[in-house]
């Protein structure tokens, strides 16, 4: 999530399955390949809610809350009938190190 189309100072949401486990991470892109979880920064927090996943079928599911606003500094309110940039990946890795196999960049509002 950003509120430009760019990958630096955006909010990245990171999800897995790894045996029927869910895994989620809140990051914050600080540079390309610098993305330090919120929680390691000065006053980051995670702001992932109620997170589920499974995978069936080769494909991976994931359902997750995020509030509209944070007290986070490394996150930016999410205003109705406002625009927002989801920058969409996903990577063949259950690895978050791992690089990307596909980006898509979309302008979506609320």
């Amino acid at each position: 999530f950003n509120d430009r189309d760019d990958i630096i100072s955006s909010v990245l949401l990171q999800f897995n399955v790894q045996d029927g486990t869910v895994y989620g991470e809140d990051d914050y892109v600080q540079a390309a390949g610098k993305h330090p979880v919120d929680v390691s920064l000065p006053e980051g927090q995670n702001q992932i809610k109620n997170l589920e996943g499974y995978e069936e079928n080769g494909w991976t599911y994931i359902s997750f809350e995020l509030a509209w606003e944070s007290s986070d500094p490394y996150d930016f309110a999410l205003r109705p009938q406002k625009p927002v940039w989801l920058i969409l990946a996903y990577s063949m890795s259950d690895d978050f190190a791992h690089h990307s196999r596909m980006r898509q960049h979309l302008s979506v509002i609320w």
